[in-house]
């Protein structure tokens, strides 16, 4: 199966785009067989060279907010919304000119 189609030129890889050993698929040489590929660290593309994740890549996991993690962000928004009401609601501070 031919990976031409699948390579990237228009962005260098970054670290996320790396395998488990930090690798992605590049071309050895510009016109060279898609399917002949070499391993490399992700860091040594250069730009415009066609480069693709390999077949051990994963996408990076965000971890799932936990119960508690969600309380405490919907506590801290609340004690933020009563302290901007409480200064809302503060008397205007006049000065007088003496009279």
């Amino acid at each position: 199966m031919s990976n031409a189609n699948k390579w990237i030129t228009d962005r260098l890889p970054t670290e996320a785009d790396g395998d488990m050993d930090g690798d992605v698929r590049m071309v050895p040489a510009p016109h060279a067989d898609p399917d002949d590929y070499l391993l490399v660290h992700w860091s040594y593309v250069g730009d415009a060279a066609p480069w693709q994740r390999t077949d051990c890549w994963k996408p990076p996991t965000e971890p799932t907010p936990t119960e508690s993690d969600r309380i405490a962000a919907l506590e801290r928004r609340v004690a933020g919304l009563e302290a901007f009401k409480k200064a809302l609601m503060q008397p205007s501070v006049s000065y007088s000119l003496g009279n």
